[in-house]
């Protein structure tokens, strides 16, 4: 495999190729309007890495395997997925071991840290969008960072000083949830699938990945039948309401009597449902970025949640809790007792709840920056390389 030089179509020169990579499916959508504003700004300039459905569709990049193949959290749950991990890991391995310019990591610090390590002692310049969450758990993370990275995106403000401090190059560049925010506000909500108010649609997003949807698919969705079926019933006890489950596994879904399968992503579901039941990570700040009443469920393995317990430095798990240091989303840490996230789901089919999902939108607004953040991140990785593409 040979990374270091493409040949351009037009005019036949020979152009470094550089690594842009992506460790989970939520960074492939982060890592496509990124990679999309560079090719606009150097159209010769070659890629390869990792890369879901997003990157793998950009003219400039070479998927050397899909996203999913390196894809995985947790301790326990791990274990299975082993050999399909050391096989990724192993191509993205070969990539960098031929020295290109430039290596771009979105997120999954766990995963790209230590390549990038091997990778910038080779002499490659290293770039990671996402900072490792040092200040929720792992704060030793920062040596190595500084070991591994030349430069750091950070989503949020707060993240950059801390880095500066230790000696890293940071800059924030904002969340790209806020663009969820603006092209709902330019289009208009779309028209809830469910029509009446006394027929609420749900949203069931129960994880990206495969162990995450194994865990929480089923109690989640049990759950939101009882949480419709405590909202109120139709003509000889039967249930009114819609459940929405957005599915983007290879897999086909399985059957279940009253749910919709759709093959659109979390915010498409979001965006046409009344409440949300939702796995932690970024669906609960996509759900409270577009203002959908939610219960965010937290679980995971016995063994990977008493090792949470002795890292994490917050006392709340939902990123928008995190953010500003209060339960406004419910969470439920630990349980997936259908009845106890049924209770909580249905305390969001009100009016007061959707008030105030509509003030947590507008709070968070002023943390996650204005739109743009791909241009903005596209512009410090440019600042990495020279006038004409070539890496400075």
């Amino acid at each position: 495999m040979v990374v270091r030089a493409a040949v351009d179509e037009v005019g036949g020169s020979v152009q470094p190729r550089s690594v842009f990579t992506a460790g989970e499916v939520s960074g492939d959508r982060l890592a496509a309007p990124v990679l999309e504003s560079l090719q606009r700004h150097r159209p010769s300039w070659s890629w390869t890495g990792f890369g879901g459905d997003r990157l793998d569709g950009l003219p400039s990049f070479a998927p050397l395997g899909r996203v999913e193949d390196l894809s995985g959290s947790g301790v326990a749950e791990l274990l299975p997925a082993l050999p399909r991990l050391l096989r990724g890991k192993r191509a993205l391995e070969g990539a960098l071991s031929e020295a290109p310019e430039l290596a771009v990591f979105v997120d999954a610090p766990d995963l790209h840290l230590p390549l990038a390590r091997r990778a910038r002692l080779r002499g490659t310049r290293t770039v990671l969008i996402v900072a490792p969450q040092t200040w929720a758990w792992r704060p030793n993370r920062l040596e190595r960072l500084g070991e591994a990275i030349d430069l750091v995106l950070c989503l949020f403000p707060f993240e950059v000083e801390p880095l500066r401090r230790a000696g890293i190059a940071a800059h924030w560049i904002g969340h790209p949830v806020v663009e969820l925010a603006r092209d709902q506000q330019a289009g208009g909500r779309p028209v809830r699938l469910s029509g009446p108010v006394d027929a609420p649609a749900v949203a069931v997003l129960p994880g990206s990945r495969p162990h995450e949807v194994r865990r929480h698919l089923a109690p989640m969705v049990a759950a939101a039948r009882l949480a419709l079926s405590a909202h109120g019933t139709g003509v000889g006890g039967v249930q009114r309401g819609r459940i929405l489950v957005p599915w983007r596994l290879d897999v086909a879904p399985p059957t279940m009597e009253g749910v919709e399968f759709v093959q659109q992503s979390g915010p498409w579901a979001l965006e046409r449902a009344d409440v949300a039941l939702v796995a932690a990570g970024t669906a609960a700040l996509e759900a409270a970025v577009l203002a959908v009443p939610s219960v965010v469920v937290v679980s995971a393995h016995p063994i990977t949640a008493a090792l949470a317990r002795r890292w994490v430095r917050t006392p709340f798990f939902a990123l928008p809790n995190i953010l500003l240091r209060e339960q406004a989303m419910p969470e439920l840490v630990q349980d997936l007792r259908p009845a106890s996230m049924a209770e909580l789901l249905h305390g969001r089919m009100s009016v007061g709840a959707r008030e105030d999902a509509s003030a947590l939108s507008a709070r968070l607004a002023r943390l996650l920056g204005p739109p743009g953040v791909a241009d903005r991140a596209a512009g410090y990785v440019l600042s990495m390389m020279g006038p004409r593409g070539d890496c400075a």
